[in-house]
């Protein structure tokens, strides 16, 4: 893993994307089960069709960052409100979603993944993964998946990203 500055992520990101390349990224908290520096927190890009990883370290959530990656990631309306939301595609993901909108409505900082099949963290190899790490009750909670979930990504952006910087 490289460490790199913060306008070049950014940069990799759109050459990534203008080049059609699988890739995705992770905030992590200090305090995340896949954070090893343990004191900061971390921006991940990961591109596995090229086995590059590159990380960049901040003192702060990096929330803006992480919504211009997203929309690189899954398009300019990924959170965008649906006309008319449809029921998660895994029930475990409900969970998941009921516990981000208490811990908003609570102003408990929180956060997620969404583990790509190839991911260096995923231990669902081979399956989407969606991950909520709840610190706050200990609790590692999961909704795993065949296909790639878009809708129930959004749903949990749209939470996660809800939360102020």
């Amino acid at each position: 893993m490289e460490e790199i500055a913060k306008k070049d992520a950014l940069a990799k990101a759109k050459e990534w994307r203008a080049a059609g390349k699988i890739w995705h990224f992770h905030l992590l908290t200090p305090d995340c089960v896949f954070n090893e520096s343990n004191d900061r927190h971390a921006v991940i890009l990961e591109n596995t069709e090229d086995e590059q990883i590159f990380v960049v370290y901040t003192d702060k959530r990096s929330l803006t960052m992480g919504k211009i990656l997203l929309k690189l990631l899954h398009g300019s309306k990924v959170l965008d409100r649906p006309k008319r939301a449809a029921p998660p595609k895994n029930p475990e993901l409900q969970k998941l979603l009921n516990r981000a909108k208490e811990m908003n409505r609570l102003g408990i900082p929180w956060h997620h993944h969404n583990l790509f099949p190839d991911c260096q963290f995923n231990d669902h190899v081979g399956q989407w993964n969606i991950v909520m790490e709840d610190k706050d009750k200990g609790n590692l909670l999961e909704a795993a998946y065949n296909t790639e979930p878009k809708e129930d990504i959004k749903e949990i952006e749209r939470l996660f990203y809800a939360q102020k910087e």
